[in-house]
Parts: C-alpha cells; sequence; structure tokens
C-alpha cells in the first residue's frame, strides 16, 4: 500500500520519472502542488508536455513493462510519502521520488552508518573497517556502503559475517550488478535481512554521473559518514561532503603521511571536515550511542588473554597491527622457523591472531 499524496498513484510517480530535465527535488514539489499527474500535464499556465521526449501515452507500456521486471527480480517500490521510507533520507535537500528495494529495510527510524573508502584497499584498510563493522554491528548499527570493490565490499561482507544488517545503495538499476562477486555478495546481504537499494530502475546501467547521486543516497540514509583510505580525489570525499551539507557527523581514519591511499582521509582530518577516527569505540562515544563510562565497564570485562605455553605470549608480544612475516617473527622470537609455525597454526585456530594473504600474520 503507498501512501501518495491526493491523487497519484505509483505509476503516475514512475512516470514523472521519466523525465529527465528536472531533479527529485522539483519533483517532489510538482507532486505536492498538483493534485493528480493529469492535473500537472494538462496545467494551461504552463503546459508541461514538453518535458517528455515522447508524447505521455508511449510511457505506459515502459511502466507496465517495469513494474513485470520489478515482480520477476523481487524488487518492491516504494514512494517518497510511504511509511517505510526511512526519515533521515527524506530529509535531505533532494531525496528520491522512488526507491526501488531488494530485500527488507529495518524501521524508517534505525540507526546507520556509512562505511566508505577506495576500491583499491591496503591490509591496514582492510584491517581497520572489518574492526570497525564488528563493534557497530555488535550495537545493532546498520552499515550502509555502495557494494563496489575495496572497502566497499569489506564492509558488508564483515557485516554479514557478524550476522549484521547492511545496506547497498546501487548506481544502476538493482537487476544490472556488474560483477558476479558484487551479485553473489548482494544475494548474501538479503538472505541475511539486509537490503539493496537504488534510485534507478530496472534494466539502468551505471553510468559516471550516477555514482555522485548514489553518494548522496549513502549518506543521507545514515547519520554519520566513516572514510577509510580514500586519495585526495574519488567517490569516498563526494560522499564526506554530501554528508557535511546535510548535516550528518564525518569521520575518517588517519594514514601514513605519504600513504596516496589516505591522503583523502588525511586532508579531511587537517582541514576539520572530519572526526579523528581513533576507534570504534570513540566513535560511538563521539556519536552518543554509549557513554565513556559505559565503555569503561565494557573494558574492565574483557577477558584475560590465555597462552598455552610461554612462546605463545612470545610470538602475540612480537605481533601488532601491522602484518608481519615468519621470517620477521623468527628473528624477534628466537624460535625455529618449524617450531614457528606450529606456534602460528595454533594460535590461529585459537583466534588469537590472524593469517594474511603472503604468510604474514597480525594480532
Amino acid at each position: 500500500m503507498h501512501n501518495v499524496l491526493n491523487n497519484w498513484d505509483l505509476k503516475d510517480i514512475i512516470l514523472l520519472s521519466f523525465i529527465k530535465t528536472i531533479n527529485s527535488k522539483k519533483k517532489r514539489e510538482l507532486i505536492e502542488k498538483y493534485d493528480s499527474f493529469y492535473d500537472f500535464i494538462n496545467t494551461d499556465a504552463n503546459k508541461q508536455t514538453y518535458l517528455f521526449d515522447e508524447p505521455v501515452s508511449k510511457y505506459f507500456d515502459e511502466i507496465d513493462r517495469q513494474l513485470d521486471l520489478c515482480d520477476k527480480n523481487n524488487v518492491q517500490i516504494i514512494t517518497l510519502w510511504d511509511d517505510i521510507y526511512p526519515t533521515l533520507l527524506k530529509t535531505i535537500d533532494n531525496p528520491p521520488i522512488l526507491l526501488y528495494i531488494k530485500g527488507a529495510l529495518q524501521s524508517k527510524d534505525a540507526y546507520s552508518i556509512s562505511i566508505v573508502g577506495t576500491r583499491r584497499c591496503s591490509t591496514y584498510g582492510r584491517i581497520c573497517a572489518e574492526n570497525f563493522v564488528k563493534t557497530l554491528t555488535a550495537h545493532n548499527i546498520i552499515i550502509t556502503s555502495g557494494l563496489a570493490y575495496g572497502i566497499d565490499s569489506v564492509a558488508h561482507k564483515e557485516t554479514v559475517k557478524n550476522k549484521g544488517i547492511t545496506y547497498a545503495v546501487l548506481a544502476s538499476g538493482i537487476d544490472k550488478i556488474q560483477s558476479e562477486v558484487s551479485q553473489k555478495l548482494s544475494e548474501e546481504i538479503v538472505s541475511n535481512g539486509g537490503a539493496i537499494i537504488s534510485e534507478y530502475r530496472c534494466g539502468t546501467t551505471s553510468r559516471p554521473g550516477y555514482f555522485p547521486q548514489r553518494n548522496r543516497i549513502i549518506s543521507g540514509i545514515s547519520k554519520a559518514t566513516l572514510v577509510i583510505e580514500s586519495a585526495k580525489k574519488g567517490g569516498s570525499l563526494i560522499t564526506a561532503r554530501f554528508a557535511q551539507e546535510q548535516g550528518r557527523e564525518v569521520f575518517a581514519i588517519p594514514g601514513a603521511i605519504g600513504s596516496e591511499k589516505s591522503a583523502g582521509c588525511n586532508w579531511l582530518i587537517h582541514n576539520n571536515t572530519a572526526t579523528l577516527a581513533l576507534s570504534p569505540q570513540n566513535m560511538l562515544i563521539d556519536l552518543g550511542i554509549v557513554s565513556p563510562e559505559t565503555e569503561k565497564e565494557h573494558d574492565s570485562d574483557t577477558i584475560e588473554l590465555k597462552f598455552n605455553s610461554t612462546e605463545e605470549k612470545e610470538v602475540y608480544l612480537a605481533l601488532s597491527s601491522e602484518p608481519q612475516s615468519v621470517d620477521l617473527l623468527a628473528e624477534k622470537t628466537n624460535i625455529e622457523i618449524s617450531e614457528l609455525l606450529v606456534i602460528l597454526l595454533d594460535m590461529e585456530f585459537s583466534g588469537l591472531i590472524r593469517q594474511l594473504p603472503g604468510k604474514l600474520y597480525i594480532k
């Protein structure tokens, strides 16, 4: 059931969406100004038919085709006036009048944080994304991102892994996800209770100009945006700019001053455009989601690490958040490599450490 103003119905709003010469803000104004689509199209004072590329009647078949496509792809269409439409997204300057949804939206007032970053993330960026997602999902926060390679995908995957809810916002129709990897991830997101979201009709392929429009939704649906690894130019900084314009909090994780991948994050922090994100706990405190006292209690309840031998403890102390090779660990601990490999395997099974590609290890 769609809650649409006056005598506008879903087909009328889809028809209005075919007009390419006016943005979603103007379309919202038209719907709220005129009693119906036909009132709008036939207004004597300002004939609107020129806004369409072809006679309006020619679009009716396309609307039916669109509804069939959505039905075949299990895509729901919601309007700006529906009760389920996310509250925060509704408050931005130009909210989409239509959203195409596959999966399930949570409560319209559900708390979301968007996580964005480079497509070519480093091990550091991946670990940061995983650590933040793990903590945020533990506080029942929705993780929103753009289903791109790199940080976006890491954020979605880690949310699914931790049984959390994630939204993926597309710059194409929901049936036009480009890669098999992203398609598989989108299916996991939906089966885990999350949603794939787009303002573009089914059958729409992505174009460069669609990505900035997509980014305004990513930031607009969220109470805060976290940037993890970004060059000085790119979609992540566009999302951060939208978030700032929308009055949302922006956070950025710092990186090495010589790292091109962290140049954008460091720039955001330096210019006071983003708050320094030193840890997920600090971020939650800054957002008022938890109190410093609560986090202190949580820290005091942390289970003490248990080691099976003094060698395990020695290896653990030699590790850090920076990936290290077996050779380097052997040099640091003076443990034979053959013995060290057995220790590392045992520690990996017990969850004390993690092995990364290239036989590298971190805490």
